[in-house]
């Protein structure tokens, strides 16, 4: 899981973001800074969707707004 969310933020614009593994393997922990809101709701969906496909398996469709 930790791969793919980094994954998933790495090509984000104007997002400095990183992801690491939370002690004995018990999760991750992601730090997102951003030039802005919107880069920053952008860069949390993507690291969202990245740990919901690794645990589902199954992408999230987009929703309406």
């Amino acid at each position: 899981m930790l791969d793919a969310i980094r994954a998933a933020l790495y090509p984000l614009p104007e997002t400095y973001a990183g992801a690491s593994a939370l002690p004995n393997d018990c999760g991750v922990r992601t730090r997102i800074l951003t030039a802005d809101g919107a880069s920053r709701r952008i860069a949390m969906h993507a690291a969202w969707a990245a740990a919901r496909k690794m645990i589902t398996g199954v992408q999230p469709k987009p929703r309406r707004k």
